[in-house]
């Protein structure tokens, strides 16, 4: 008898670890826009540019707190046959059915058939998702070559699934940049903004991250394409995208 009560307590254990680690609870950051309707390459590029700081923590009590384009939301949600309802403190509610896979992707479709996924972040709050992704070439640096120099935006170039590129610069951003300073710190301008905040590189110094004092704390990770004296190219987690400044 003794033992049969351990075994179904062991089940139950071992039920309750599997519950937990296949839980869509915990933090998820944005990967990219999937459809498996047709999408424009606009379109697509839309989406990316309005969810692509997107973050969104679930926690155990049924609460969440979120990030869209730098907007920040806390309040409550609720699990119903695959759909998760969220309604904010503010009395904003929403809904999406999502796809649940492999315990690091969520998917929540935002129309039919058109997705915003998610990949569950790691302890370094970059996420490492089992869908397909494409291959990043990049650099390791050295980070005193990035140090007090000011790094004036230069240009932006931007490529589409065709393989066309399409250059971006002009009055948006010709203000633009960035002085990492050796503290840790940053400052700069940004779309006209003044900007500031702390700066680091990762374990194998290929990425760079930087996270903003604005509010809700803005975090974006680039991943370092080219540094020399004069030089920085910056492309951003898998957005295909890449950001010019120069020395000035």
């Amino acid at each position: 008898m003794r033992h049969g009560l351990f075994f179904i307590l062991l089940l139950f254990v071992m039920h309750s670890a599997y519950c937990q680690s296949n839980s869509i609870v915990g933090e998820w950051h944005f990967v990219k826009v999937e459809s498996t309707n047709e999408m424009s390459e606009g379109k697509r590029m839309m989406m990316t540019k309005i969810f692509g700081d997107m973050k969104l923590v679930l926690n155990e009590d049924r609460s969440f707190s979120s990030r869209i384009t730098r907007k920040a939301e806390q309040g409550t949600y609720a699990i119903n046959d695959n759909v998760i309802e969220m309604e904010s403190f503010e009395g904003y509610i929403v809904s999406y059915p999502y796809v649940f896979q492999d315990n690091d992707t969520l998917k929540l479709e935002m129309k039919e058939n058109e997705y915003i996924v998610l990949g569950r972040a790691t302890s370094d709050s970059e996420v490492f998702e089992n869908v397909e992704k494409k291959s990043i070439d990049y650099v390791k640096i050295d980070s005193s070559m990035l140090l007090d120099k000011k790094w004036l935006f230069e240009k932006k170039i931007i490529v589409s699934q065709e393989g066309d590129s399409t250059q971006l610069s002009g009055r948006l951003f010709e203000d633009d940049y960035f002085i990492f300073n050796p503290d840790g710190s940053f400052d700069g301008i940004k779309l006209k903004v003044n900007v500031s905040g702390s700066w680091r590189l990762n374990e194998d110094q290929s990425r760079l991250i930087q996270e903003f004092e604005e509010g809700d704390s803005v975090q974006l990770i680039w991943y370092v394409v080219f540094l020399s004296s004069e030089t920085l190219v910056l492309k951003r987690g898998q957005l295909d995208e890449k950001w010019y400044y120069k020395m000035e």
